[in-house]
């Protein structure tokens, strides 16, 4: 009897705990959600707790249309100008960053140059780079030569074309930046343009120049530089040339004297001909066939009587121009050598008669500027020297100064104003540069300053 009634306490006591722990877990379940909803409720009246997985940085993803100006692999840093702002910017590249061609293929910073069009995308606030592609949004005009550049109005001309350029465009020459201004006619550029205007303009072949010395004996007579360029031979010339080897002849009343020469980018090449007073000199022997009577011939630029027939001529390069009364002009060059040789000429009947004076000949000859060829792309332009207006050289002080290659004086001086375009080289120290600059007669005068700012 004893030993049931302990089992039935025993049992009382084991439900009697069961009941009580289930009512414990129910009151903190109870409490925790209580506690629970109030801190949903705290937290949604905007109360100081936290909110997990919030943005900590600000940023300010920018992508933009830029040109490079500097870059170095080694120190991981490059500097760009945006096209539509002018606003010259510089980063630290840091890895990683994306860097592809306009195709989408991946290459490195080492691969990028000066002058180069990107899209660049970058954090404005962190000025860090995200990634750099070269754009397709531009025209590249390759290899392009013989442009014209007309500072009056700030544009490019290519075959004919006119393109805008803004005053800070980029101009890229070796590693150089340099100003619309420096670049010559005998540069070879690629120029990047958008909606015809100039984004960036790169100098692949540059211009260097050819100082000619001991060059009494031909005075007057022509150098020949490379068979295309040729101008009668002037007392302290400097004569502005694309850069590479060229053979320099001179050559004047039966003598004749050459040399093989290379012209570095923006250097002076010096050629000096006093050792050639003494050569001998070939002649050739040359027959002009004319089917025109009483047609005029000019040999260089200056008339030539070929009535007697076979004229004996320095070996050389020439300049051939025909002229005749209701016939359109005969322009062509020769080279003459050693030899006998015939030349046939047949003039071609022009729709409207032209005539072509002697003086015009012989003003050519006046100005030593006349090959009596034309380049495909160049545009004759009448020009006149003014009565009203000056032109000043300021400075660089002591500097030599050159006018489309001819010896113009020391700075600071001034000269009557020649109208059209032109060129100035400047000789300073050991510096030398060359300006295109495009006058035109007006009220005022003209002044430069071509010291280094």
């Amino acid at each position: 009897m004893n030993n049931k009634l302990q089992n039935m306490l025993l049992g009382v006591l084991i439900v009697t705990g069961i009941v009580l722990c289930a009512m414990l877990f129910a009151s903190e379940s109870k409490g925790g959600d209580k506690e629970s909803t109030a801190r949903r409720t705290t937290a949604s009246n905007g109360s100081t707790a936290p909110i997990i997985n919030a943005p900590t940085t600000a940023v300010d993803i920018q992508t933009k249309l830029a040109v490079i100006t500097a870059v170095n692999s080694d120190k991981k840093t490059l500097s760009v100008r945006t096209f539509d702002e002018e606003e010259n910017y510089s980063f630290y590249i840091e890895q990683p960053v994306y860097i592809y061609t306009e195709y989408g293929n991946a290459m490195t910073l080492s691969q990028l140059y000066m002058g180069d069009v990107v899209d660049i995308t970058y954090d404005a606030l962190s000025n860090k780079v995200q990634e750099i592609r070269l754009t397709s949004d531009v025209i590249c005009h390759r290899a392009v030569s013989e442009v014209s550049v007309n500072t009056a109005y700030r544009t490019l001309t290519i075959y004919g074309k006119n393109y805008e350029y803004s005053r800070n465009v980029v101009v890229v020459s070796g590693l150089q930046l340099i100003t619309p201004e420096q670049l010559s006619k005998d540069d070879v550029i690629n120029v990047y343009e958008k909606d015809g205007k100039v984004v960036s303009v790169v100098v692949t072949r540059g211009h260097g120049y050819i100082s000619l010395t001991g060059v009494d004996l031909f005075l007057g007579g022509y150098v020949d530089i490379g068979g295309e360029n040729i101008k009668t031979v002037e007392k302290n010339m400097m004569i502005t040339v694309t850069e590479g080897e060229y053979k320099v002849a001179l050559s004047k009343d039966g003598y004749y004297g050459a040399k093989t020469i290379k012209v570095n980018r923006d250097e002076v090449t010096v050629v000096d001909f006093s050792e050639y007073v003494a050569e001998a000199v070939q002649n050739g022997n040359v027959f002009f066939d004319i089917d025109v009577e009483d047609a005029k011939l000019y040999l260089n630029g200056e008339e030539t009587d070929y009535s007697e027939g076979i004229l004996t001529i320095p070996v050389g390069t020439y300049s051939v121009r025909v002229s005749a009364q209701g016939y359109d002009n005969y322009v062509d060059k020769i080279e003459v050598v050693a030899d006998y040789q015939k030349i046939n000429i047949k003039m071609t009947p022009s729709e409207t008669e032209t005539q072509e004076s002697t003086t015009a000949g012989s003003s050519n000859q006046g100005n030593g500027s006349s090959t009596g060829v034309t380049s495909q792309y160049e545009t004759e332009t009448t020009t006149k020297v003014s009565t009203t207006n000056r032109v000043y050289i300021d400075g660089p002080t002591g500097a030599i100064i050159y006018f489309d290659d001819s010896f113009l004086g020391v700075a600071p001086l001034d000269f009557a104003m020649v109208t059209g375009q032109h060129t100035f080289i400047v000789l300073s120290g050991s510096t030398v540069k060359s300006y295109t600059v495009n006058l035109v007669e007006g009220a005022d005068d003209v002044r430069y300053d071509f010291s280094e700012k």
